[in-house]
């Protein structure tokens, strides 16, 4: 009878301590967030450069949801990336948000980036460098296509960074009976 009932109470504290590191949402910061990032009154970055200091503070003080996406599909953290707003991407990443997660495009934060600070920190936390997007693009491809800084490109290339799949963008770019012949010639 002891042997069962020490069983079910290292179970019950087993799950106990499990339960206590899951990570808990707040559900009204993050459906004030998802509120915010669905605003109808613009493109992505309108409605980041509005709302900017209430998303900021949601995602510190208010214990939303990290891995928000925009109406458009874009999420949270490669907003931030994209407004150089790199203490609210680390605050993301600290709240648990994937440095790697896609938009409807395929692109991760690191696809944003506009300067090398954000870039050091989306790197540090695991992006990776050469991700490509559906048109084969890598972030070394868009900060170059971008005329982004040279500081940028020159810390993407160190961090071994290298051209995406031409082909593949190729591919993404002409119509359906073009897209087939190139697929029948390969």
């Amino acid at each position: 009878m002891q042997k069962k009932f020490v069983l079910i109470v290292c179970v019950f504290f087993t799950q106990l301590s499990f339960t206590a590191h899951q990570h808990i949402f707040d559900p009204i910061a993050t459906a004030r967030l998802q509120h915010l990032l669905g605003d109808p009154a613009g493109d992505d970055s309108e409605i980041f450069g509005k709302n900017c200091q209430e998303i900021s503070e949601l995602v510190r003080f208010g214990n939303a949801d990290p891995s928000l996406r925009t109406r458009y599909g874009l999420p949270v953290i490669s907003l931030a990336a994209a407004e150089k707003k790199s203490d609210i991407v680390e605050v993301l990443l600290q709240r648990k948000a994937d440095p790697n997660q896609k938009s409807w495009r395929g692109q991760i934060s690191l696809h944003f980036v506009k300067d090398s600070r954000t870039a050091k920190i989306l790197v540090e936390a695991r992006a990776h460098v050469n991700a490509q997007n559906v048109e084969g693009q890598t972030p070394f491809d868009k900060a170059i296509e971008g005329r982004k800084s040279r500081e940028l490109i020159a810390f993407l290339q160190a961090h071994g960074a290298q051209e995406g799949d031409r082909n593949k963008r190729a591919f993404w770019n002409c119509s359906e009976a073009q897209a087939l012949k190139y697929q029948q010639a390969r």
